[in-house]
């Protein structure tokens, strides 16, 4: 039925359990009367206290591991693969983002048809594997792009490998948008922190246009997607209703912290200092410079806007949350849990 909730009373595995989507998304199908499963890694211990709940089973394992695989794939219906090497990690080798993001899919997938007992499995991607866009949102027939980071290549091709394996298990791809909101650590804290000690530059005007996509409206896609016999052998982008310039976006958290507009800094100079750290390892970078990569710089210049037609014609999908009142949740979280922490 369209729109309908099928995500009830299902078994559950959930990989990437102590991450961001995957921890929302713990808490939220958790609650539901499903059993849920969470993989977590034996160096998750410091994220634990999300996944404290009766109705949790804590599985400890590895992608790299395959029989802690098929410890956590007994009993489970749907596999909801949300683990890998994020996109924070860019200074890592593709050698890493390979192993991890690609080979780590293929190991769990053929755990999978091991088992034979899925009924689906949805792989948590990205609309990165597009690459940048022009000014009109793209869908999903939109090839793979050429220029990609090392996170966004090594995602295309665990999506290549995930379809690989179409014709033999239910599989689901959804491409989520930029995210934010409570419980990202990274990437949105980082410019919380800044603007609020009057830090933060803009590279460049800021006239690029994302797709800022608020975690609950994600992790109720990925809800409604859930044993849906029309998402089966599809991909999705899951993204916001709304876009924005990044200029709107570093405006309106400015804002909610009662700071000015961040001043900004002439594009160019910085983007060919990002070229020339390229020829520096990583390792022998300051700190504070090991993200200033090309493809990230670009992000300031560069449009990534998604059309999301597809998913709300053929599952009902609707976005809802307003660009203000996911900062305000996402700024308040930072200042009562998250900058807590650090200094204590």
């Amino acid at each position: 039925m369209f729109g309908a909730d099928y995500s009830k009373n299902k078994n559950i595995l959930i990989t990437g359990a102590t991450g961001f989507v995957g921890g929302h998304l713990v808490a939220a199908l958790s609650e539901e009367n499903n059993n849920v499963t969470a993989l977590v890694r034996k160096n998750s211990n410091s994220n634990l206290r999300y996944l404290n709940n009766e109705k949790v089973k804590i599985v400890y394992g590895d992608l790299q591991d395959k029989e802690s695989l098929n410890s956590a794939l007994k009993n489970v219906d749907i596999v909801i693969h949300s683990a890998g090497l994020m996109s924070d990690r860019d200074y890592a080798s593709k050698k890493d983002f390979f192993k991890i993001n690609v080979r780590g899919t293929e190991n769990l997938i053929t755990g999978c048809l091991i088992k034979n007992e899925i009924k689906q499995f949805i792989h948590i991607s990205t609309v990165g594997v597009y690459g940048c866009t022009g000014k009109i949102a793209i869908n999903e027939s939109y090839g793979y792009g050429k220029s990609l980071s090392p996170y966004e290549w090594s995602k295309a091709e665990a999506e290549k490998i995930v379809l690989k394996y179409a014709d033999r298990i239910p599989i689901t791809i959804l491409r989520l948008g930029q995210l934010y909101g409570p419980r990202m650590i990274y990437g949105w804290t980082n410019v919380i922190e800044m603007i609020y000690t009057d830090r933060m530059k803009i590279i460049g005007k800021g006239e690029s246009l994302i797709h800022l996509t608020y975690i609950d409206d994600v992790v109720n896609g990925i809800k409604m997607a859930i044993g849906n016999e029309q998402c089966i052998g599809q991909i999705f982008n899951i993204c916001s209703e709304n876009i924005y310039k990044l200029s709107e976006v570093f405006q309106a958290i400015a804002d909610t912290l009662g700071k000015p507009y961040p001043t900004s800094i002439p594009y160019y100079p910085v983007y060919i200092l990002s070229c020339l750290l390229n020829f520096i390892p990583s390792f022998l970078r300051p700190k504070s410079l090991r993200l200033l990569t090309p493809h990230r710089v670009g992000f300031f210049k560069n449009n990534h806007i998604y059309d999301i037609s597809k998913a709300k014609m053929v599952f009902g999908y609707n976005p809802t949350f307003k660009m203000q009142e996911g900062i305000r949740r996402m700024v308040e979280w930072y200042f009562s849990e998250f900058k807590t922490r650090k200094v204590h």
